[in-house]
């Protein structure tokens, strides 16, 4: 699967009667927008600022199809310092308003 939105995404590509052929398993965003900047295909990647400056590709918003991007804390299995006792509480704070 290309990433977690793929699930949501390539239905609406079937139904619009696009058959994607899927040639590579990128790892990177970085990698992906190489081979788009060099003519290979298109790949859907998120809306980041850092993205949209890029003068060698284009991003469009796909119009119709709303996709969510889930984050995650992450850090070292046995850190356990008040800075990180804070960020776990407030990303459940947050995760409760979900």
């Amino acid at each position: 699967m290309p990433c977690d939105a793929w699930a949501a995404f390539y239905p609406e590509l079937l139904r619009r009667e696009i058959r994607p052929d899927i040639r590579a398993d990128i790892q990177t965003i970085e990698y992906a927008l190489g081979l788009v900047s060099a003519g290979v295909g298109c790949a859907l990647v998120p809306d980041l600022d850092s993205l949209r400056q890029r003068s060698d590709v284009s991003l469009r918003p796909i119009q119709g199809l709303q996709l969510e991007r889930t984050l995650v804390l992450a850090h070292g299995r046995n850190q356990d310092s008040s800075a990180l006792q804070v960020l776990r509480q407030l990303c459940q704070q947050a995760a409760a308003k979900n």
